[in-house]
């Protein structure tokens, strides 16, 4: 969980317990694919936009050969959203009873 924090015409993306990153993107500046994605246009001075980023595999494939010679064992039942304590933490945190 991350918010980006607008002032002036730039927004710095925090993460939820509103430590600062090094992630800035300005308006006019940097890309306008990138500042829509953001939400940055949108937003008065001040405001706060939440978010959530999540990764999954490339479709890509960018094995190499050592790679492709190494033997994948089946990985842990996967749990599901919920069931970790950092999740339990962030579902029970105060900003999710706003």
């Amino acid at each position: 969980r991350f918010y980006l924090h607008r002032q002036d015409n730039a927004g710095r993306v925090h993460f939820f317990d509103g430590t600062p990153t090094s992630v800035v993107t300005q308006i006019g500046r940097d890309e306008v694919e990138v500042v829509e994605w953001l939400g940055l246009d949108t937003m008065t001075e001040n405001e706060i936009q939440w978010f959530d980023l999540a990764a999954t595999p490339s479709e890509a494939d960018f094995r190499t050969q050592s790679d492709q010679d190494k033997v994948v064992a089946a990985s842990e039942e996967v749990k599901s959203y919920l069931e970790t304590t950092w999740d339990k933490t962030l579902a029970e945190s105060s900003w999710q009873r706003r």
